[in-house]
């Protein structure tokens, strides 16, 4: 909530919002800043420099499974003062594309504040086109207070009688290792790795027998 409306008071006072209609207090911009029954709400943005989930197929194919990940983390409150150091990072397939230290997000009035809420979802502003059947598919959420490990994931499907095994090109593993038992020993395969849109892919014959398979790290 604003103190006033369209009043910058970053240099006034710390009982005010972060953003949108009392000022931008950490360099990115104004951002949003509108009327909502008696009072005004603010909201703040970051944007990567090109978009990421894309049209054409290839390695931002929007149709395609990506793994997104974000980090935030609350700014200081130093001798009655907000500090803009917060932390806001994401991450596309492991790729490092937004990555900011300099963020405000509470100011002294708020000195306890912490994270409460967790929401994503689609974006619709006034005037925007509703087209029918919207859709995106979210998987596997993870909530946590560091950034966990990147594991990515083996996809295994069945093509006649041989197998096909798949993982991210991003993940820097390669190197799939089979097992015919649990406990046993892992054995290299020696057959050829190859990739399509962004995807390593490897070909192994189907047996009638439980088979495991896992990535090794390169160096």
């Amino acid at each position: 909530m604003s103190h006033a409306s369209g009043e910058d008071l970053t240099k006034v006072s710390e009982k005010r919002a972060v953003a949108g209609c009392n000022g931008d207090g950490d360099g990115h911009g104004h951002d949003d800043c509108y009327r909502s029954g008696t009072t005004h709400r603010n909201g703040k943005q970051w944007r990567a420099k090109q978009i990421y989930f894309q049209e054409e197929a290839g390695k931002y194919d929007k149709n395609k499974w990506h793994f997104v990940e974000a980090y935030f983390r609350l700014n200081s409150i130093v001798e009655g003062k907000g500090v803009a150091d917060g932390v806001l990072r994401y991450w596309f397939d492991g790729e490092l594309i937004m990555d900011h230290g300099d963020v405000l997000l509470r100011t002294s009035q708020h000195s306890n504040m912490k994270f409460n809420q967790f929401f994503f979802g689609p974006y619709i502003g006034d005037g925007s086109p509703v087209i029918e059947g919207q859709t995106f598919w979210i998987d596997e959420i993870t909530l946590a207070t560091q950034r966990p490990k990147y594991q990515p994931r083996l996809s295994i499907r069945k093509l006649g009688s041989q197998l096909v095994v798949s993982w991210p090109r991003q993940s820097h593993m390669s190197f799939v290792q089979s097992s015919w038992q649990p406990g046993g020993q892992w054995t290299t395969v020696d057959a050829p790795i190859t990739g399509v849109q962004g995807t390593h892919l490897v070909q192994l014959p189907g047996t009638p027998s439980p088979q495991f398979f896992r990535l090794s790290r390169l160096p």
